[in-house]
């Protein structure tokens, strides 16, 4: 799947909306039976998130999963984008 590192620059990607994402040219890989063709990776930029995630770490993302409270979440708003708990 793509991996990205957080970047506070646009750049455009599948989605078909600008990303806060600049695509390093690598690729993460997870377990075949959660993969499907919309996962992305994300590497962690931070320590916001300690101890669930630390700072570099890469964060596997479904943009199709259902979001309930308390789950961590990767959003974009504007240019921006995080890795953040859902409330």
């Amino acid at each position: 799947m793509p991996l990205f590192s957080c970047s506070r620059k646009s750049s455009k990607y599948a989605f078909g909306f600008n990303q806060t994402y600049k695509d390093i040219e690598n690729k993460a890989f997870c377990k075949s039976e959660i993969w499907h063709s919309d996962l992305y990776a994300v590497i962690a930029n931070g320590d916001s998130m300690i101890p669930e995630i630390d700072d570099g770490d890469e964060v596997i993302c479904d943009p199709k999963a259902d979001i309930l409270s308390g789950d961590i979440v990767h959003y974009q708003i504007n240019d921006e984008s995080a890795i953040k708990v859902f409330f």
